[in-house]
């Protein structure tokens, strides 16, 4: 099923999975009170994709997820089509969070998450 024309394209699948996943951690930052219901969303698709897909395909999207999340999230704060509802403090966290994520070894899906929520919480202590 196709949902959004505009950026869904042919190449590599991760890039969409990434795309969406992206879309509910920043939107997970914009709105603190329920950060975490965006994240269990993001955990619920993933589930389900992975199960739709069998777990050695979606163990190769999941290697590239862990490079390219944090590329997309530092691109929607720094780059040509920045998202217009992140404050400049949060675009912040966003940048620190994600340059970190890419000093580190590609992470899963879950650890990023994980890594994620914790900044959350950080954020609003």
């Amino acid at each position: 099923m196709l949902l959004d024309c505009e950026v869904a394209w042919f190449g590599d699948p991760a890039f969409d999975v990434g795309f969406l996943l992206n879309h509910l951690f920043l939107k997970a930052s914009h709105r603190p009170g329920r950060g975490s219901e965006y994240l269990d969303l993001a955990s619920a698709f993933w589930c389900e994709y992975k199960a739709q897909m069998g777990e050695s395909r979606a163990a190769a999207i999941e290697s590239n997820l862990g490079w390219l999340l944090p590329m997309l999230m530092l691109a929607r704060v720094d780059g040509k089509s920045p998202v217009e509802y992140l404050s400049a403090k949060n675009q912040g966290h966003v940048r620190r969070f994600a340059v970190e994520r890419l000093h580190d070894s590609p992470l899963s899906l879950d650890a990023i998450r994980d890594a994620w929520q914790t900044k959350l919480q950080q954020i609003r202590i």
